[in-house]
């Protein structure tokens, strides 16, 4: 039996407006217009299209990439209306004010997604290349007119939320917890699993709330990138997004008003600078976390210095860190600039690619083979084994009859060499996608909460892989086509690429 992983169900289906007060229609490239003025036109923009947003490569040299933005896109497409300001503004830009005035006044005043159909991965999903992160089923030109607003609500946070989970990940190091019924990792025992659940050989270095946090306590990582983000707007989005990846806590103080998210921090260096002598801290006192008994600070410290034979330290520094451990304490691992502008790939580089329109599948050809499109409508899989874990995704083709089942041998081929196939029989299937907009009736099952979909990518962390998260070096997850998406595909290709004629 095949499984959905649909979105959870977060109450009452009224769905607030974007958090950002600039996502909105005008938030676009100029030529989604100019195009969706051409279908227009050409009478083409009412034509039924399916759209697939997507990426190419994992970042930052991984094996997964955490999957977020879907809430600001829900949003964004519930509220989608330009408004009369709006259109008074692009009736009058150099670039449109040769249009007709119907395609303002009939076209784009009326325009709303009330015909956009959209099926998604749930938000914090595991993601891998070329399958879709979400897809879309609309008329040609509203389809068109969304797709940039679409990618910069997916390609940051997407992005962002990965680099904070992988960075959780190396904080906390690897290890395994034998005592809480799991096995080393194979390479260090031959002996395989016992059962599913008994013996399970588990990742267990990541996520919070597991048998690992009672027994083993784990650094937390907290995001302190506000004052080097891409402006406000790249500082906010990160506090979010690195919450939803595992970070614990902001120091943005907004973020943490705004979307409930915990606040920390520790102090700047100019606090340090204030301190000049052990006077200044010469009457500290604080209360002992288990008897409530009030002690002076000062002598504890100079006590333990002693013993520590730490005698040459700067006295000022030390006063400051002496004033500030009156109820503070510093448990943590900051991180900012690395974090918030992910320095070492400051882009996921997402698509958002046509592969059908009025039902006949479409195919991008390129000399980069990595920028072939899959074509057609499709259908995404994740396949796991017998011990539990995802083996693959899987992508056939909508119009197939044959979709896989459990316990069924199922042959998985790689969508561009012929020769790299591998047959599986799996234990269960689960089916990627879920409907989580339809036009007529809005958002289908509400919004999940920061918290509910910080909690489901811990929850996906845990039943990972390890080879798949380590920080260097990770294993390699496949992402195959059925045997029939890959002839349909290699034709389509053959029949669409131009034959040179040599003389």
């Amino acid at each position: 039996m095949t499984d959905v992983a649909g979105v959870s169900n977060a109450g009452a289906n009224v769905i607030p407006k974007p958090t950002n007060n600039l996502t909105n229609p005008l938030l676009t490239d100029l030529y989604q217009i100019t195009m969706a003025y051409a279908y227009w036109k050409t009478n083409q923009h009412l034509r039924s299209a399916h759209f697939e947003l997507f990426f190419r490569k994992n970042p930052f040299g991984g094996s997964y990439t955490l999957f977020a933005g879907l809430d600001e896109v829900l949003k964004f497409l519930a509220h989608f209306r330009f408004t009369e300001d709006d259109i008074t503004y692009l009736r009058n830009t150099p670039q449109l004010k040769h249009c007709e005035p119907a395609f303002f006044d009939d076209y784009l005043s009326n325009l709303d997604c009330s015909d956009v159909v959209v099926h998604a991965m749930k938000e914090g999903s595991m993601a891998f290349p070329r399958v879709p992160l979400l897809t879309v089923t609309a008329p040609l030109g509203i389809g068109n007119l969304i797709e940039t607003t679409l990618l910069t609500l997916i390609n940051y946070p997407s992005l962002v939320a990965t680099n904070a989970r992988r960075m959780v990940v190396a904080a906390r190091g690897q290890f395994w917890e034998e005592n809480a019924g799991c096995i080393p990792p194979l390479k260090e025992s031959k002996t395989p699993p016992e059962s599913p659940v008994a013996k399970r050989r588990k990742s267990v270095q990541m996520a919070e709330g597991g048998m690992s946090d009672v027994r083993r306590r784990k650094p937390k990582c907290v995001e302190f990138g506000l004052r080097r983000a891409q402006g406000p707007d790249g500082g906010f989005s990160a506090s979010k997004y690195s919450y939803l990846g595992g970070f614990h806590a902001t120091s943005n103080v907004l973020a943490g008003k705004i979307m409930d998210i915990p606040i920390a921090g520790t102090h700047a260096h100019s606090f340090v600078q204030s301190y000049s002598s052990l006077d200044l801290v010469k009457d500290a006192k604080l209360k002992h976390s288990n008897t409530d008994e009030v002690v002076t600070l000062l002598p504890m410290v100079l006590k333990y210095r002693k013993e520590l034979k730490w005698t040459d330290t700067n006295e000022g520094e030390l006063a400051a860190f002496v004033g500030y451990a009156q109820g503070h304490a510093i448990t943590m691992f900051g991180i900012g600039t690395n974090l918030v502008t992910c320095q070492a790939q400051p882009a996921l580089g997402c698509v958002y690619k046509l592969v059908e329109v009025d039902g006949q599948p479409r195919i991008k050809l390129s000399n980069d083979i990595e920028k072939v499109l899959i074509p057609g409508r499709k259908v995404a899989y994740r396949l796991f084994g017998k011990d539990g874990w995802p083996l693959l995704d899987f992508l056939v083709r909508r119009s197939e009859e044959q979709m896989p089942a459990v316990g069924e041998r199922v042959l998985c081929r790689h969508p561009f060499i012929e020769q790299k196939r591998v047959a599986v029989v799996p234990s269960r299937v689960v089916q990627l996608h879920s409907l989580v907009f339809d036009g007529k009736s809005g958002v289908v099952s509400g919004l999940p909460s920061l918290e509910e979909t910080r909690q489901f990518v811990n929850d996906q962390i845990n039943y990972t892989r390890a080879d798949l998260l380590r920080y260097i070096n990770p294993g390699e997850y496949k992402v195959s086509v059925s045997e029939d998406t890959f002839r349909f595909m290699h034709q389509l290709w053959q029949t669409e690429t131009p034959v040179r004629e040599l003389s």
